[in-house]
């Protein structure tokens, strides 16, 4: 290291790059600096934007309520004016026309019916239905043939504009009822603008899905002109929806009116809107970054000599952490001065103990894995030596019992079932000796997964009977696989033994298959304790047990390695109820056939 030290050219020396370097530095800094400022400024004014169209919804539902205590007030103070109350009781009809008039003019109503009652045997006489739309007539025929409901609302759609009408009863100062008041008039014309004034945004107004009022503007004409614009997006979670047209971003937020019973749809251009604000925080940026960068650059002359001071406390710490055995961080070399060539050293000294210690702990995993392979060889050749005589004389036994007694039908399926748990018992020890040598050789067969299940969930329904669990089928009919059905069996036994193992009574289990775009899964799941997830991803290797107080700690290894050498992959998660859920997942050129995949079928035991 200090041959290459006397050997650096005195040219490539800090104090001679480093003020010659930190102008480019700090101007690049500047330029990033700039765009990312300018970036966020844009965010920012863009979420207040969406901020203040979202606050439109409040800003409708308060003149929504301004303008109905307006009209009630409106109303009230002519329903108890004496003058109008003498022309309804006595029925003259001239003053009920002059009031009329003048109240149609003064609030630019254009309904007002009175219904006349002189009595309660006499008919109704109507005044203010001539010329009035037909269907503005029906409404308010319809209304007065109701009882009044004080001053609400009722909403008519008459040539294309959206008219507000309230009913009340007109009644004496001694409280008798004389007649009945229908008035009103246009409001989605006036109340387009006025919510325009209030927001600042454009605004659509709909009554039953027709475009009834809008304001003026150049983007919202060219919308109008394909109205599916103002839906065409996703929502986000301020129901906005964003779209783009002829490069601008359009933001519309449609606000369902429950006082108007109409939609009132903003509309606003991001870019028109916040463009010249942006325009002129840009010019300050750039003011402020250049002027605070000629600054740096000036701050840097001056203090070169600390900076190198600084430069070297950097490399003096890293090789403390290196003493300290701390190799998780990186010395850059960068530059080709003095303490560039020792941070390249110290850098080149760290990656040398870096890969020493990983192949020291490689080399400690093989030996761990060599250990635990030739113990599982050692216990396998045990196991088979163990159990060959044993299992001979029961298979001889149960063979000689089945001929013995053949007409009996319940004894000769009890005996299959014993024959065919000993062919397990011996497949099971084959299989501790394949899983030590690493592989498996599958004997692959098409199988319909349903009765296979079920075959399996009946073998094992006397043993979850007697440990009082329910024990439940869920399968896709007619689906069907291919499957080392000994093997993969094996695999189902263990999950649902170690499940029965890990439940009280009264427990439940849940064996069945979801076929859908993925492929096809099998899954065992219960209601347990559960299993921690800090062990989930250990608890298939080899001797890793959980909640067992027996067994070699090989049977979720066994399992594993079956279900990977059928090309599928098993995990486990926590089941909706809180215990363990174990999923095998087969890709869907694994399933072979199917022609009632929609049906599920479910059978307890």
């Amino acid at each position: 290291m200090f041959s290459k030290l006397a050997r650096l050219n005195p040219n490539n020396s800090i104090t001679t790059r480093l003020a010659l370097v930190f102008g480019g530095i700090v101007t690049a800094l500047t330029i990033v600096s700039y765009v990312i400022a300018s970036h966020e400024v844009r965010n920012g004014l863009e979420d207040l934007f969406r901020q203040r169209l979202v606050n439109s919804q409040a800003t409708l539902q308060y003149y929504a309520e301004v303008h109905f205590l307006t009209s009630q007030t409106r109303i009230e103070a002519l329903t108890n004016s004496t003058d109008f109350i003498e022309a309804v009781g006595s029925g003259d009809r001239p003053r009920i026309k002059a009031i009329t008039e003048n109240y149609l003019l003064q609030n630019e109503a254009s309904v007002f019916v009175v219904s006349l009652q002189k009595s309660e045997t006499t008919r109704r006489e109507v005044v203010g239905m001539d010329g009035l739309n037909p269907l503005v007539s029906a409404r308010v025929e319809r209304i007065l043939g109701q009882s009044a409901l004080g001053l609400w609302p009722h909403y008519v759609l008459a040539d294309d504009e959206l008219l507000e009408l309230f009913d009340t009863d007109i009644a004496t100062k001694s409280g008798e009822i004389i007649g009945r008041l229908v008035t009103g008039g246009q409001v989605s014309a006036f109340m387009a603008d006025d919510l325009k004034r209030l927001t600042g945004f454009d605004v659509v107004i709909k009554y039953d899905n027709k475009i009834v009022a809008h304001t003026n503007s150049k983007i919202l004409s060219e919308i109008l002109e394909s109205p599916s614009e103002m839906h065409r997006g996703v929502p986000d979670e301020n129901l906005i929806v964003s779209s783009s047209m002829n490069g601008e971003e359009i933001l519309c937020l449609a606000a369902p009116s429950s006082d108007f019973n109409a939609e009132v749809t903003f509309i606003a251009s991001v870019d028109e809107s916040i463009d010249p604000l942006i325009a002129r925080i840009r010019s300050l940026l750039l003011l402020a970054l250049f002027g605070g960068g000629g600054l740096s650059i000036w701050a840097m002359y001056r203090y070169t000599s600390k900076r190198i001071g600084s430069q070297v406390s950097m490399l003096v710490a890293a090789a403390e952490e290196i003493t300290r055995g701390n190799l998780d961080f990186c010395v850059t070399q960068q530059s080709e001065d003095e303490l560039g060539v020792l941070a390249g050293e110290i850098e080149r000294m760290r990656q040398g103990l870096v890969n020493a210690a990983k192949r020291l702990e490689i080399e400690h995993q093989d030996l761990i894995s060599s250990e635990r392979m030739a113990a599982v060889g050692k216990s396998a050749a045990g196991i088979i030596h163990d159990f060959k005589n044993p299992l001979a004389v029961i298979q001889g036994t149960v063979e000689l019992m089945s001929l013995k007694y053949a007409g009996d039908e319940k004894l000769l399926k009890q005996s299959a079932t014993i024959t065919s748990q000993i062919e397990t018992m011996k497949l099971l020890t084959q299989d501790i000796l394949e899983f030590s040598k690493g592989k498996f050789d599958l004997s692959l067969e098409e199988v319909t997964l349903k009765d296979y299940l079920q075959e399996i969930v009946q073998a094992h329904s006397s043993e979850y009977e007697r440990a009082s669990i329910t024990l439940t089928l869920q399968a896709h009919a007619e689906c069907k696989v291919k499957l080392d059905t000994q093997r993969f069996r094996r695999v189902l036994n263990n999950l649902l033994n170690n499940a029965k193992d890990a439940l009280a009574p009264s427990g439940s289990v849940n064996l069945g298959c979801e076929l859908g775009d993925s492929g096809l899964q099998i899954f065992v799941e219960d209601n347990g304790p559960g299993i921690p997830e800090d062990i989930r991803e250990s608890l298939f290797e080899p001797f890793v047990t959980h909640g067992k107080q027996e067994g070699t700690g090989l049977g979720l290894s066994i399992t594993k390695k079956i279900v990977e050498d059928h090309g599928a992959k098993i995990i486990v998660t926590e089941s909706s109820s809180g215990g363990a859920r174990f999923v095998i997942s087969f890709q869907a050129e694994s399933v072979v056939a199917q022609t009632d995949a929609s049906r599920i079928v479910e059978l307890s035991h």
